[in-house]
C-alpha cells in the first residue's frame, strides 16, 4: 500500500497486488506519474497527478512501461498538465470514473507538428477484456485524442468503452490506430462527444478509423452540447 503522501517524483511499481490511494504526484517535465513494470493487479485509486503546468507539461500520468501489466484498475484519478493521461496499456482491467484533463496546450493556428496528446492510449493486445467507463476526458490540444485504440503492431480486441464525457484532440476517438489494421470486439456506446473547444468535438472530428469488424457495437453515442 501506498498512501496519503505528496511526492515531487516517479512512483514505479515493480510488484503485483500493489494499491496506490490518495496522494498528490507532482511530475517535473517529461516525467512519469506512476509508472508499471509487469504489475498484475495493482489498484490506483483517488490520486491527484499532475505535471509542471499547462505548457511546461509531464510525459504520462500513468503508463504501462512494457504492455503486459494485467487486470488493472484505475479509478477516480484527477489527471492533467502532461501529454498523455494513461498510456501503453494492452491487456485487461478496468479504468473507470477519472478526470483526464487540460493534457497539452493549445497549438498556434494550422501547427500540424505542436504535439501528440492522449487522454487514453491503449496498446495493440488480444487478451483479457479492458472496460474504460465513465470517465471525463477533456484535450484542448488540436492533437491527438481524448481516446485511442493503437493497432499499428497488431490486432486490437476485447475493449468496452461506455458512459465516457469526451472533447478535443485531432479526433476525439480513434477506433483503431489505422484503417488498415484490426481491431474486433470493440464496443463503444453511451458515449458524449462534446464541443466545448471544437465545433466537431476534435478539431478534425469525433471519430476515426472505426471499423465495421467481428463483434464492433457502436450505438447510443451522442451530442452534449453540439454539433455547432
Amino acid at each position: 500500500m501506498f498512501e496519503g503522501y505528496a511526492v515531487a517524483t516517479n512512483v514505479d511499481v515493480t510488484a503485483s497486488n500493489v494499491t496506490i490511494r490518495n496522494n498528490q504526484i507532482t511530475l517535473a517535465q517529461n516525467e512519469w506519474g506512476v509508472s508499471l513494470r509487469h504489475s498484475q493487479n495493482t489498484k490506483i485509486d483517488h490520486n491527484t497527478i499532475r505535471g509542471p503546468s499547462n505548457s511546461i507539461v509531464c510525459d504520462n500520468g500513468i503508463r504501462d512501461m512494457y504492455g503486459d501489466s494485467d487486470q488493472i484498475s484505475i479509478t477516480n484519478n484527477d489527471i492533467y498538465w502532461c501529454s498523455s493521461g494513461i498510456n501503453h496499456f494492452d491487456m485487461g482491467g478496468l479504468i473507470r470514473g477519472n478526470y483526464i484533463h487540460d493534457l497539452g496546450f493549445p497549438c498556434p493556428a494550422g501547427d500540424p507538428n505542436c504535439g501528440h496528446f492522449n487522454g487514453i492510449q491503449l496498446g495493440s493486445g488480444t487478451g483479457p477484456l479492458m472496460t474504460i467507463d465513465n470517465n471525463t476526458i477533456f484535450i484542448p490540444a488540436q492533437t491527438t485524442d481524448a481516446i485511442m485504440l493503437t493497432n499499428d503492431d497488431g490486432p486490437q480486441t476485447n475493449r468496452t468503452i461506455t458512459n465516457n464525457l469526451l472533447a478535443g484532440g485531432g479526433y476525439t476517438f480513434y477506433g483503431s490506430g489505422w484503417s488498415g489494421g484490426v481491431a474486433t470486439n470493440i464496443v463503444f456506446t453511451g458515449n458524449r462527444f462534446s464541443t466545448i473547444y471544437y465545433p466537431n468535438s476534435g478539431s478534425f472530428g469525433p471519430v476515426a478509423h472505426w471499423q465495421n469488424a467481428p463483434g464492433n457495437v457502436w450505438s447510443d453515442n451522442t451530442w452534449t452540447d453540439g454539433p455547432n
